[in-house]
């Protein structure tokens, strides 16, 4: 049995130690109670008049909730069982509730009901002062303890609270306010796929999940983009890096980099270097731009390249890749439009032809097998030659510069002066190891030109007909007559040069004639244009002995050969220039080689060829007929 103190004391403090659990009794400001070293997490822990006030902690406390009480509640001078106490003054009724005089208040004491009256405080606080009155015998006194316990219990707030913050009653607040992005879940701000559905979380909160440094959604956590990678749609990616790289190189990202440079004439198509008419001007070969202006690889606009025959030329353009035209001798080019500088020997097996090589005082006059092969140089260092002539022994040609005729031995290469003093010498023709003809004048002022003579061997130049009005005359050789032509005469004539022969006017139609040819009893000549564009130049031949017939109208003509029966011609074209073939008794117009530049023709049995240039290539061509 507990005494009379510890009694006082549980009296006192509100809360009975009723089950032997030794509670261990504290008394607070405001509220009694009573705080256990047991586990408060069932009711039974605490007693009747103790109320567990948190079941969800180790360390839960019971507290003592009293129901009332008055001034005189249960006072501790109320009696004791030994005393005989249990009178009316046990527990007046300001001691407490019904529950405060409980049987268990007056037990063996003999409390009465007396112990604790309905106008006492609480339930608990008239408990313990009805039992301290029945410990002590009872008496107006008995319940004073119960009227000192008066109070409320308190009362947890969470109202307008961040989320964890304390409710006033040494608890935490459950729910409550958390940044933008979060949620309070059991007391703590979280962040998780329902606060931060459209983001990702970090230790920051909720980020919107879109930069590298932070990216993600769903309220995943947020995840740092590797290297070279970008936060795209909030997930981390790849990002493709084609700058400065090569057509079809690595993108960085498992791809192909769709454009890119490429090699010169050709360019990026879906990932691949391509050669076609957007990036190449010649040909395309094997996926390269090639020039397009060899033999082996011809072409233009980015067409595949074409190899040309060993009778073609590479042309290009709207001619087609190849041309019917043989390059027989590479030249420098530089043609002058007078005279004759392209002759073919007696014998049929060599071409000669002047080559001006853009120069005054190194040009030089080539021979080429009609056959083909290499050229060889059999005159050089020449002043300005202006025409050639050749026979079965020499080589002549006719000097601005120098004012000279000039022979050359095609045995020995001795080279001979055959006159002197011919101021702008023209054209030169010769009569096999017989005579030389020439055009010149008598003065340097170009005034007395005439057609003039002399011996192969050498001796005095014969003046043989007059040329009024100059302009770079023609000359063709038909025994027995010579038949001149030019710009300035605007006629035709034939001089007698041998027996039979006879000086006369074939052709005085007023027209700027600027060449003529005579071969196998034909005669053919042509008149040029009237002024650039107008194309009303005319070809027209004839049989030695019969009328002329005018071959062909609408040209631009400027040089003439002709054969046993056809005349063949240089005229303008809507491609460069090109020649034309027609009978000279008979028969119309037709095309033998367009896309050329020549001024200058001669013809043998199979070929005609030309001196200019071709397709991509200057120098002496032939062509078949």
């Amino acid at each position: 049995m507990r005494s009379l103190g510890t009694l006082l004391a549980l009296a006192l403090s509100g809360c009975l130690d009723l089950d032997g659990s030794n509670y261990l009794f504290t008394l607070d400001a405001g509220r009694r109670q009573c705080v256990s070293t047991l586990d408060c997490a069932s009711a039974d822990v605490c007693d009747q008049t103790c109320t567990c006030v948190s079941r969800s902690s180790a360390n839960g406390f019971c507290q003592f909730v009293p129901q009332g009480g008055g001034a005189a509640g249960g006072a501790i001078g109320g009696g004791d069982a030994t005393a005989g106490g249990g009178s009316t003054a046990g527990g007046s009724t300001a001691g407490g509730s019904t529950a405060g005089g409980s049987t268990a208040g007056g037990s063996t004491a003999g409390g009465s009901t007396a112990g604790g009256s309905t106008a006492g405080g609480s339930t608990a606080g008239g408990a313990a002062g009805g039992r301290a009155g029945g410990v002590a015998g009872g008496g107006a006194a008995g319940g004073s303890s119960g009227g000192a316990g008066g109070g409320t219990a308190c009362v947890a707030s969470c109202a307008g609270k961040t989320c964890g913050a304390s409710d006033g009653c040494g608890g935490t607040c459950q729910n409550g306010t958390c940044t933008p992005g979060q949620r309070c879940v059991a007391g703590t701000c979280q962040c998780d796929a329902t606060s931060c559905a459209s983001g990702c979380c970090s230790a920051s909160g909720c980020e919107l999940g879109n930069v590298t440094s932070a990216c993600g959604s769903g309220g995943q956590s947020c995840a740092a983009c590797q290297s070279g990678w970008s936060c795209t749609s909030n997930a981390c990616a790849c990002v493709p890096d084609c700058t400065g790289k090569a057509c079809g190189a690595s993108d960085g990202c498992g791809g192909t980099c769709q454009t890119g440079t490429c090699g010169s004439g050709t360019r990026c198509v879906s990932g691949s270097c391509v050669c076609d008419s957007t990036s190449c001007g010649g040909c395309c070969s094997a996926g390269q731009c090639r020039t397009g202006t060899t033999n082996a690889t011809c072409g233009s606009g980015g067409a595949a390249c074409t190899t040309c025959s060993a009778t073609q030329v590479c042309a290009g353009g709207s001619a087609g890749p190849c041309m019917n035209a043989t390059l027989l001798q590479v030249t420098n080019g530089g043609i002058s439009t007078s005279g004759h500088k392209i002759v073919i020997d007696p014998a049929g097996q060599y071409v000669y032809f002047l080559d001006q090589n853009n120069s005054t005082t190194n040009m030089q006059i080539w021979k080429v097998p009609t056959s083909g092969g290499p050229g060889v140089v059999v005159a050089g260092g020449l002043n300005w030659p202006v025409a050639i002539a050749v026979d079965s022994a020499n080589l002549y040609w006719t000097s601005i510069t120098d004012s000279t005729v000039m022979a050359q031995s095609l045995s020995t290469g001795t080279r001979r002066t055959l006159a002197t003093g011919q101021y702008f010498p023209m054209d030169i023709v010769v009569r096999d190891a017989t005579t030389v003809y020439w055009a010149a004048c008598a003065s340097s002022n170009g005034t007395s030109c005439s057609v003039w003579s002399i011996p192969v061997a050498g001796g005095t130049a014969t003046s043989l007909y007059p040329l009024s009005g100059g302009g770079n005359p023609s000359l063709a050789l038909l025994l027995p007559n010579l038949y001149v032509t030019s710009p300035g005469l605007r006629q035709v004539v034939s001089i007698a040069v041998s027996t039979g022969g006879s000086t006369t006017t074939i052709d005085s139609t007023s027209l700027p004639y600027v060449s003529v040819d005579a071969r196998a009893g034909r005669v053919a000549w042509v008149a040029a244009q009237s002024s650039s564009g107008a194309f009303n130049g005319l070809v027209k031949g004839m049989s030695v002995g019969g009328s002329s017939r005018t071959i062909a109208t609408g040209q631009a003509p400027f040089a003439v050969a002709v054969d046993a029966t056809n005349a063949y011609w240089v005229t303008e074209s809507g491609t460069g220039q090109a020649i034309y073939k027609a009978g000279i008794s008979s028969g119309s117009a037709t095309l033998v080689l367009d896309n050329i530049s020549t001024f200058h023709i001669a013809v043998d049995a199979n070929s005609v060829y030309f001196l200019g240039s071709a397709g991509w290539f200057n120098g002496l061509f032939k062509t078949p007929k």
